[in-house]
């Protein structure tokens, strides 16, 4: 009675077995690929779930810093911002700098004197017809982003009663709202579940191609390995080998990055460590390589 083969599911697992590996090495190469996506959508999904953790992480203290520091959002003096036919305009004295934070600043001026944040380490400016948003990056470096208003749909936005909790009051068009702690909190959650959806598949795609690449481009050290044997394994035997020995590195790097918080994982060269030694591990228990017993 043949030896029932081993689902994908399953397979993910006893792929740390390297005796598990005479049940996939003559197996159809379509089969692997599907084995490579699984494995591919579980490690998109453990850092889908990371970087949206983080995100919610990063903004849980937005709602109760809103509702602590209602009453300096508004720059003083300004009631209102207007955008009408392309052209910003405020009641306030101009120009108008708002400190928002330690190091953000709100800058209003529509009068031509100030038209970039040089000098600001981040803030938001607002001139006469454009926007311009600047922000911190990575090692001290900052990214400034300019936007034109002199196309953009008709608005104001309003000072709200601080009194109830409300930060602004919008019109776009015929639409109006008011933005408050909850709507601010409701919007976060909106964009924790878009960017998960959205990283997952990207990170699903991407990962897919990199791990067909790495397979067929480490598939040459297998091939090395068996051509020193006796029965020297077919290419497409191989690349069967090749795809599912990445697991383990795969998953541990996985590991290594949720945990101990590391961006990319395993180092490429333990990475390529770990894969080799199963690689020769593996080799080494297939005994017969025309036996299938998937």
């Amino acid at each position: 009675m043949p030896k029932r083969r081993a689902g994908l599911w399953e397979s993910i697992g006893r792929s740390f077995d390297p005796g598990f590996y005479a049940n996939i090495v003559n197996q159809a190469f379509g089969r692997s690929l599907a084995y490579l996506l699984l494995l591919s959508a579980i490690t998109s999904l453990a850092f889908s779930l990371t970087l949206t953790v983080n995100l919610y992480r990063s903004t849980a203290g937005v709602k109760s810093w809103v509702r602590a520091h209602i009453d300096e959002i508004w720059p003083q003096g300004v009631t209102e911002i207007k955008l009408v036919n392309g052209v910003v305009s405020s009641d306030g004295p101009q120009p108008s700098v708002h400190k928002w934070s330690k190091d953000f600043f709100f800058i209003i001026d529509t009068t031509g004197k100030t038209n970039s944040l040089e000098g600001y380490e981040q803030g938001l400016l607002l001139t006469k017809n454009k926007f311009a948003f600047k922000v911190k990056k990575q090692y001290g470096a900052s990214e400034t982003k300019e936007g034109d208003l002199s196309k953009a749909q008709d608005m104001s936005i309003a000072r709200a009663d601080t009194a109830k909790e409300e930060v602004a009051r919008v019109s776009i068009g015929k639409k109006n709202f008011v933005v408050g702690p909850e709507l601010i909190q409701a919007f976060m959650g909106i964009l924790g579940v878009v960017t998960f959806i959205f990283s997952f598949f990207l990170f699903l795609i991407l990962n897919f191609i990199i791990k067909l690449i790495h397979a067929a481009v480490f598939s040459v050290i297998p091939l090395l390995i068996s051509s020193m044997g006796k029965a020297p394994l077919k290419y497409n035997s191989i690349i069967n080998v090749s795809i599912y020995a990445l697991t383990p590195a795969t998953l541990i790097s996985v590991l290594v990055s949720v945990v101990a918080r590391l961006r990319f994982g395993l180092p490429p060269q333990l990475y390529l460590v770990v894969y080799i030694i199963y690689v020769a591990l593996i080799l080494k228990n297939i005994k017969e390589p025309s036996v299938n017993h998937a």
